[in-house]
């Protein structure tokens, strides 16, 4: 989302990624991942040269999505060092 639409901040790319017009509760899953990262909705991230974010993001969104994290951290780290 940061790369093809220019998203900045992670209530934008939550937007993006979960929108209302999907039957999402957009303001509480961007409460819930900006919250877990410690961050502001509005705070300016770049995904792409903060791995450590981007880690925490993927887990939180697999929490939101799934209810659970199921994948193990070794390979949300390979697959963020392939992307």
């Amino acid at each position: 989302y940061q790369r093809i639409d220019g998203l900045t901040t992670m209530g934008q790319i939550i937007q993006r990624h979960a929108p209302p017009s999907d039957d999402n509760d957009t303001a509480a899953y961007v409460a819930f991942v900006c919250r877990g990262l410690g961050i502001q909705p509005t705070d300016q991230v770049a995904l792409a040269a903060n791995h450590e974010l981007l880690f925490n993001l993927v887990k939180f969104v697999c929490k939101e999505e799934e209810g659970t994290d199921p994948y193990p951290d070794d390979m949300i780290r390979s697959a963020i060092l392939a992307a």
